[in-house]
């Protein structure tokens, strides 16, 4: 396992459940993401969501989930 997936996993046993995963394109973000959310539901049984937020055009920086659920609503 990587360093960015146990990082992922101490945040989520910290309690954090808002996550944004940036960087260039085609370098495997949302391939890490599946399988260490699938991982964690298999070891945990941690539901999760994947929302592909490239369709928000403005994230207010001070509520971006608040924003998130507008757009998706």
């Amino acid at each position: 396992m990587t360093p960015e997936y146990w990082e992922l996993v101490e945040k989520i046993e910290n309690g954090r459940n808002f996550f944004v995963i940036t960087g260039p394109r085609r370098i495997g973000k949302t391939t890490f993401l599946t399988a260490a959310l699938n991982d964690l539901y298999e070891k945990y049984e941690i539901p999760h969501i994947i929302i592909d937020a490239r369709t928000i055009s403005t994230v207010n920086s001070k509520n971006p989930q608040g924003q998130i659920v507008r757009e998706i609503l």
